[in-house]
């Protein structure tokens, strides 16, 4: 499990990085924007310098026939001729030179540099010269020289300046598709180095985090569970000791009592009064053996360690059958057993065992022997969930509002002076139930008496 220090210092130096990556990715778009803006405000530009150039020679023509007229339309050529040269010629150096007010850098001019000055297209020289003929044009005042002025503006607007400008424009955008393709190359390459940071960040610093909480919860969960578990057995423990103390002792005292009133019969020479209280004696003597055996079969079930293995349910209810068979001694108490599980049982024998043993008694021993059809069922069935088992009884059944401290420790619902027992079979076989992973469960039907015992998480093999 990572250091929390250590998580929140990856933690930050990638969010670092990740603020530097999608910084520079936007960055670099919003250059590429701007380039692009600024390289189409240069192509604007430029056609408009072409058109500028047609309409300049034209206004130029004009105005050199009506000078030679002497035409009262002399001055409008003039004024739209000098309008057209002045938004030319400021077109011209701002995109050599830059300009501000035109939304262009003074490195505008850089791309299409060798278009402008070198040769063969020497686009500053040709527009240079243009705009020279245009003005001499204008201040001329002998016909010869105005129509050779003319002669070199028409020359150049129809050839050298036209491919000029046209280069000029073809250089700008043929530089700004591979300007435009190499930004969108290293913004992607930006981007995706963030999304590459983000999964390296889910992996190293989310995913531990989230191993670290889940753990921590985990620990929790079981603390938690453990100390509940240990609640629990305190408590059981302190009720245990309780009880096997008040039991021990009641037939303990009860067994010396009579052993004192033997002495007084025997003293007095009433030896058939003394052997009938020795008979009680032995009764006491023997409920407190049942009683240290069923403790010492809780103790065993609690922590005996067992493998799981086959079990056939036939031969085990049999000899859980033949070891109760004094519980039905005139035989008046019909056994069925009906067992249709596919599956093959594999669980702990001796704990399954005991729950079984605890059932098979218990509803041999509070039978109604006044029924003529009383009887005991033992069935078996199976589906895709669970296992189960079923004790079915015609009995005394359990008394109206006791069904709450069935499975309780040293609880007897019957009078213990018509049958013996501690109260712990029950509180057995539920223990034993938790061990092998199944809950035991108690319903009373059409005064039917059902113990289910329902084994969880069936498998091609049940192994619990």
């Amino acid at each position: 499990m990572l250091n929390a220090r250590v998580l929140l210092y990856r933690y930050i130096l990638a969010l670092s990085l990740i603020a530097l990556f999608v910084t520079t990715a936007y960055s670099v778009s919003k250059f590429a924007r701007m380039k692009g803006a600024e390289n189409a405000k240069i192509i604007n530009i430029s056609g408009r310098q072409r058109m500028l150039s047609q309409r300049i020679t034209y206004y130029a023509y004009l105005y050199s026939l009506a000078a030679d007229a002497n035409n009262v339309k002399k001055g409008v050529y003039a004024e739209r001729l000098t309008e057209s040269l002045g938004l030319f010629e400021k077109s011209h150096f701002a995109l050599i030179n830059g300009d501000d007010a035109l939304g262009l850098s003074r490195l505008a001019g850089i791309i299409a540099r060798d278009v402008y000055f070198t040769a063969p297209h020497n686009v500053n020289q040709n527009t240079l010269n243009f705009i020279r003929a245009a003005y001499q044009v204008i201040e001329g005042t002998a016909s010869e020289y105005r129509s050779e002025q003319l002669d070199i503006m028409m020359a150049l607007a129809d050839r050298d300046l036209l491919i000029g400008l046209d280069t000029v424009v073809q250089t700008i955008e043929n530089f700004d598709g591979r300007q435009r393709s190499q930004l969108e190359k290293t913004e992607t390459v930006f981007y995706a180095l963030a999304i590459l940071l983000l999964l390296l960040e889910a992996r190293f610093i989310f995913w531990p985090s989230y191993r670290s909480i889940h753990d921590a919860l985990k620990e929790k969960r079981i603390l938690e569970k453990t100390q509940r578990a240990l609640e629990a057995a305190n408590y059981e423990l302190e009720e245990f000791a309780y009880r096997t103390s008040h039991d021990l002792k009641s037939p303990l005292i009860s067994a010396t009592s009579l052993l004192d009133l033997v002495d007084q019969y025997i003293q007095n020479n009433r030896v058939e009064e003394a052997r009938t209280i020795v008979g009680k004696s032995k009764t006491e003597l023997k409920r407190l053996g049942l009683l240290v055996e069923d403790i010492l079969t809780l103790i065993r079930t609690q922590f005996k360690a067992q493998d799981s293995k086959d079990i056939k349910m036939a031969e085990l209810v049999d000899d859980i059958l033949n070891k109760s068979a004094y519980l039905n001694p005139e035989n008046n108490i019909q056994i069925i057993t009906k067992f249709t599980h596919e599956n093959e049982l594999y669980t702990r024998y001796d704990r399954l065992y005991i729950i079984l043993e605890n059932l098979i008694s218990n509803a041999l021993k509070y039978a109604d022997r006044t029924k003529d059809n009383a009887f005991v069922q033992v069935n078996t069935h199976d589906d895709d969930r669970a296992l189960t088992i079923e004790v079915i009884d015609n009995g005394l059944g359990i008394p109206d509002g006791q069904e709450d401290k069935l499975f309780l420790m040293f609880q007897r619902l019957h009078s213990s002076a018509e049958f013996n027992g501690a109260g712990l079979g029950l509180y057995m076989a539920k223990k034993c139930a938790e061990l092998i992973n199944a809950d035991l469960e108690y319903e009373s039907v059409d005064k039917h008496t059902i113990f289910r015992l329902i084994i969880r998480h069936p498998r091609p093999a049940y192994k619990l």
